[in-house]
């Protein structure tokens, strides 16, 4: 069996294309100058917007911003609509605006987060298991980042989106390359969404093995090894931190790169 494209399916009216057009008029009504705002602020550029509230300005700063991309993204493979991916391509330029400012690589909204991670390249990580560093979840929160981008060029066929990606992964890869695996490990005490799932399907869409091996030190031993030997762990233990954990290193997306092609 052979799975159809998303563009290649539409749906008749009903239940579901009304629902679809529900979800449609709340992606547009986002303003993407207000979802890029914390990316501009943490990249050094004048604001041209407020950020939205709530957790966009208080802690998990610029993580909106992923959501919105795959939802445009896949808004734009689904309907006939060009505003999705006119929003799309909106959200990719701002990102990539905010990395060319910094020149690194790097991009996003964590509050004072060149600072961070330099601190966690440096083995300072301070785990537990909503903060690292004293910063709310950041992988959690760059996740939906790498996510985003990776949708917009998996749906929207947005090349600059995956040039995007390409740079945050070259980012981390050169500043991970000196932490040893017990810091990188304790690192992972704190929530960080599919991290592993993102980057085992940055290295099976562009055959790099570099992308493989940064895939890999995301598969957190601490909870895995238990799991292959059947033994459970789960007790008191975050259940949306676990399940990303688990669904992130296995089949469908990551089992090939991780598991068979890159070993």
């Amino acid at each position: 069996m052979q799975s159809l494209p998303r563009s290649a399916v539409r749906l008749l009216p009903g239940p579901f294309l009304d629902a679809q057009a529900t979800a449609l008029d709340y992606l547009l009504s986002l303003d993407a100058d207000r979802l890029l705002a914390p990316l501009r602020r943490e990249a050094g550029l004048p604001p041209v917007a407020e950020s939205y509230g709530n957790w966009e300005n208080s802690g998990l700063d610029g993580h909106t911003v992923g959501h919105a991309l795959s939802g445009a993204a896949l808004m734009s493979a689904a309907t006939d609509d060009p505003r999705p991916r006119a929003l799309v391509d909106r959200l990719v330029q701002g990102v990539v605006e905010c990395q060319d400012a910094l020149g690194t690589g790097y991009v996003g909204g964590i509050p004072d987060g060149v600072r961070l991670w330099q601190r966690v390249a440096a083995g300072q990580v301070e785990p537990d298991s909503f903060e690292l560093g004293g910063a709310w979840v950041p992988w959690y929160n760059l996740h939906k980042l790498f996510a985003g981008l990776l949708d917009a060029h998996r749906y929207a066929g947005s090349d600059l989106a995956l040039t995007a990606v390409r740079r945050l992964a070259d980012w981390w890869d050169q500043v991970s390359a000196g932490m040893d695996d017990k810091a990188h490990e304790a690192m992972l005490r704190t929530e960080f969404g599919g991290m592993c799932e993102v980057l085992a399907d940055l290295a099976d869409r562009t055959g790099t093995h570099r992308y493989a091996a940064l895939a890999r030190r995301f598969l957190d031993q601490s909870l895995l090894g238990p799991l292959r030997e059947h033994r459970d762990v789960l007790d008191g233990m975050h259940a949306n931190t676990q399940i990303a954990k688990a669904t992130s290193c296995g089949p469908p997306t990551s089992a090939g790169p991780i598991q068979a092609k890159w070993q």
